[in-house]
């Protein structure tokens, strides 16, 4: 009697089947576990995150009973608001509140998610690092864009951090999408990376220190107002205000005018009232100009009329359309204190 051999290409067994199936499906929840915790962490946690052991943590805008666990759990002592100082808002007054309840220091710090910081800011952000209390929980509203920053910056600064492992700071495991605006602040860092670069160094706290305290001026936003001439003596209701404005780029980056609104870079204004309030504001430069760094333009800039006599301030800035007004980034703008008569 003979016995019957197995087929070389007969089917695996309906076990075996079973098991590799198996296999599979535990090998695809595995994958997909650690990404599913980050991202319920990021929406449904507060995004808590640990920077610096013992002395930075970051997330997202915490209600006073959730400041108080964090404040119990890693023993905080100073909370950084880096959405700026928002009084009276509500949420604002809450943090205030609880921080000085639990006797918990509160600083504020202002960065936008979708422009350039501010130099002023970011030499107060140096400021804050240096004299404050740790352990640090710092924070903005989702604890993904401003606080990425912040973070980046406090672990260059405090951390024998290489730039590439801090720069993991702002990227998708904390809800940072560079998509847009927000990759501004991902541009902003590239400019530390560039000048280290094209002076041939590589990070150290004190070269990021002397970066941001001396060479970081807004990166491309920059702009000195060497001339901002009014042509007629006397402001008069009803009448429109000529300048003749001459402005030069003090940036790196070459300015390109356009004649569209929503494109280019334009001279433009602001007129406020006794009350603080915008009443007016427009643009003047709507040309086709590249105004290489070093050059200047000029330009006639004309304010339209102001309907009633009283005070008000004339404010002249720089625009990147699309970006941010220059003065949010720390350029200096041009004021003018306008009497209109009758």
């Amino acid at each position: 009697m003979h016995a019957t051999a197995t087929e070389p290409n007969a089917p695996p067994s309906s076990s075996r089947r079973f098991r590799w199936r198996l296999l599979i499906y535990v090998g695809a929840a595995a994958l997909l576990a650690w990404p599913a915790w980050e991202i319920g962490c990021v929406l449904f946690a507060g995004n808590v995150h640990e920077v610096i052991p013992g002395k930075l943590y970051r997330g997202a805008q915490p209600s006073a009973k959730k400041l108080e666990a964090l404040v119990q759990q890693y023993k905080i002592r100073t909370v950084l608001n880096v959405r700026g100082c928002c009084w009276p808002d509500a949420w604002y007054i809450a943090e205030a509140a609880a921080c000085e309840r639990l006797g918990v220091n509160l600083e504020d710090v202002c960065f936008s998610a979708v422009h350039l910081p501010s130099r002023h800011e970011l030499r107060l952000l140096i400021d804050v690092l240096d004299r404050a209390e740790t352990p640090i929980f710092v924070h903005c509203r989702h604890g993904s864009d401003r606080t990425g920053i912040a973070a980046m910056v406090a672990e260059l600064l405090l951390d024998d951090k290489s730039y590439d492992d801090a720069q993991r700071q702002l990227s998708m495991r904390y809800g940072h999408i560079p998509i847009g605006k927000t990759t501004m602040l991902d541009r902003f860092m590239q400019l530390y990376a560039d000048w280290l670069a094209q002076t041939q160094q590589t990070h150290a706290p004190a070269r990021l220190r002397h970066w941001i305290l001396n060479e970081y001026r807004g990166g491309w936003c920059d702009a000195h107002f060497e001339k901002v001439e009014r042509l007629f003596d006397v402001p008069r209701v009803g009448k429109s205000l000529e300048y003749n404005v001459v402005v030069r780029n003090t940036s790196t980056t070459a300015w390109q005018f356009r004649p569209l609104k929503t494109a280019g870079y334009h001279i433009t204004y602001k007129v406020i009232n006794e009350t603080q309030n915008v009443i007016d504001e427009g643009r003047a430069g709507m040309l086709d100009a590249l105004v290489q760094p070093g050059e200047k333009i000029q330009v006639v800039l004309i304010v339209a009329p102001i309907a009633a006599k009283g005070n008000y301030r004339l404010q002249v800035d720089m625009i990147e359309e699309g970006h941010c007004w220059f003065h949010q980034t720390g350029s200096e703008l041009w004021e003018e204190e306008l009497a209109i008569r009758e």
